[in-house]
């Protein structure tokens, strides 16, 4: 029996809402407060039941890896929920957001790169966060 949310739309008519997890969620995170850009785009999608690729740069490399470490402790965190990939370059953020496998993209960063990302999520028909600023 499925568990939802159960509206009234007319008179002896009803429609349920059902919260299911969308897949996969991408996110790239910027060089800047590397920690706390990820842990604020990588909680909802955790609670949503998404499983997570966080794209990390380069200058985050140790960041990364600390959460990482510190994420494994999470008893209520399946193992493979979290997957981190550092990367200086532009090559995974475009795996992510090109992949039909990813539906949700999230991403921080310059107006420039936000641009293309969300012009090629919305190709795609994919849902994606951006918060931009910074370089254009």
């Amino acid at each position: 029996h499925p568990h939802g949310h159960v509206t009234d739309t007319a008179p002896g008519k009803q429609a349920m809402s059902i919260r299911q997890p969308v897949g996969v969620a991408g996110i790239i995170v910027p060089w800047n407060s590397p920690a706390y850009l990820c842990i604020r785009a990588l909680a909802p999608a955790l609670a949503a039941g998404c499983t997570t690729v966080v794209k990390m740069p380069g200058q985050a490399a140790r960041t990364a890896a600390l959460m990482s470490e510190i994420l494994a402790f999470v008893p209520e965190l399946p193992k493979g929920a979290v997957n981190v990939v550092i990367e200086s370059g532009a090559e995974v953020a475009s795996l992510l957001v090109d992949s039909p496998d990813v539906p949700v993209i999230s991403y921080t960063g310059s107006t420039r790169t936000g641009r293309i990302i969300g012009q090629n999520a919305a190709a795609r028909f994919k849902r994606v966060g951006l918060e931009l600023g910074g370089k254009t």
